[in-house]
This record gives structure tokens, C-alpha cells and sequence, in this order.
């Protein structure tokens, strides 16, 4: 079969899907080397960016994948700040207007305190002491503020 005769199969509103040619092996590009899929098909495919060739194994770099489980962390917290982005809201526009009780302002401070956990989960020492990949995608959010 010819790749015409494949493009017209595939074009074909009747033609059936099993009768169309497809690949053995598909092959993945990393670093610049391109290799057979059946090399990484136990990879985690999270860190697929952290994959590097070790001879003639597919590899995660750890670096890089703690680089990757960062960015997913940053993209997961905008949804935890929004109710405590509300709370300071409410409780700074009451200062500005009849200031706040010492159960108000204790709720500030907690607010805050919770942001501030927020922005510093990225640089949690358990990312950094991830010794696999599995180890580094169970940190999740959700682990890493236990």
C-alpha cells in the first residue's frame, strides 16, 4: 500500500479503520535522538520533558522533573489563594472603613499565614529530596500541605 493509497484510505467516509496501516513501534525524539516508544513506555509521562538518554536507556532527570512538578504546583495554587484573596479583601476594606476587632485582624494574620504557605510549597525540601519520580509526582499540593 502506497502512502496515496493510505491517504485516500483514510479520506474514505466508508473506509474502515481496520484495514489501515499502522506502525509497530512509533518513535520518540529525545535529545535530539530519535528512538522506538517501546524505550519509554514505563516512563512517567508528567516528567516526559525531564526524559534524556543514558546510552541506550531512556532516563528521567530528576533536575528537571523537579522543575516540571514546580510549575505544576504553581498552576494548582491560584485555586487555594481565592478564597483567602477574599478574606483579606473583606477584611481590608472593613479596616479602611471601621478597622477590625482582634478576631478580625487574628483572621488576617491566618490568611496571610496561609498564603504564605502557598508561595513557599515550591521549595519544599521533600521536592528536593524526591529520589524517583514516583516519590516527586505523589507530592502533591494536597500531600505537601499535610
Amino acid at each position: 500500500m502506497t502512502d496515496t493509497d493510505l491517504i485516500q484510505l483514510q479520506d474514505s467516509p466508508s473506509a474502515d479503520a481496520s484495514t489501515a496501516e499502522i506502525p509497530a513501534t512509533v518513535s520518540v525524539e529525545v535529545n535530539g535522538s530519535v528512538i522506538d516508544s517501546e524505550h519509554t513506555q514505563a516512563l512517567e509521562r508528567t516528567f516526559r520533558d525531564a526524559w534524556v538518554l543514558d546510552g541506550d536507556a531512556v532516563v528521567i532527570d530528576m533536575d528537571s522533573a523537579r522543575d516540571i512538578h514546580r510549575a505544576a504546583l504553581r498552576q494548582a495554587r491560584p485555586a487555594l489563594f481565592l478564597p483567602l484573596d477574599d478574606t483579606l479583601r473583606r477584611l481590608a476594606r472593613k479596616d479602611l472603613l471601621d478597622g477590625l476587632s482582634e478576631d478580625e485582624q487574628a483572621e488576617a494574620r491566618a490568611a496571610e499565614a496561609a498564603c504564605q504557605v502557598l508561595r513557599d510549597i515550591t521549595a519544599d525540601p521533600r521536592i528536593e529530596a524526591a529520589a524517583s519520580p514516583d516519590e516527586l509526582a505523589a507530592l502533591t499540593i494536597t500531600a505537601l500541605l499535610a
